[in-house]
């Protein structure tokens, strides 16, 4: 369950890094655009699979960064989960390609200094952990 829940979300990020190719807006502008576009396919790609009943999902935008945030719904589903800070710091590591694509996309959309921030939240808005991608 866990594995393809994990896949789910990689995927998720793969198939909206790609939604960005072809715009010529500033930076800022154009994250914005991405993650104003990408929010609602996020929210209906994560209930389709199932973590939206694990995560409330948010894309952020921050500057020229596009930031996925995962936060846990509560306390029981982290536990839940069984993953600890260094479990998900393995797994953003192991998907550092599928990042460094969405980058790349961002960059080919006209964006200088682009980057992909994911944060793994907890139930009381701590971060877990925090994975940067340029």
């Amino acid at each position: 369950m866990k594995q393809k829940k994990s896949i789910l979300f990689y995927g998720l990020i793969l198939l909206l890094g790609l939604s960005v190719m072809g715009c010529s807006q500033t930076d800022e502008l154009l994250v914005k655009t991405y993650v104003d576009a990408g929010q609602e396919e996020a929210e209906s790609l994560a209930k389709s699979s199932g973590l939206d009943q694990m995560f409330e999902i948010q894309l952020l935008a921050r500057g020229s960064a596009v930031v996925y945030s995962y936060r846990y719904r509560n306390e029981q589903d982290q536990q839940d989960s069984g993953f600890s800070a260094d479990d998900w710091d393995r797994a953003l590591e192991s998907q550092a390609p599928t990042y460094q694509s969405i980058v790349a996309g961002l960059k080919t959309s006209g964006i200088q200094k682009p980057s992909v921030i994911v944060e793994i939240i907890d139930a009381q808005g701590n971060i877990i952990t925090s994975k940067e991608y340029k």
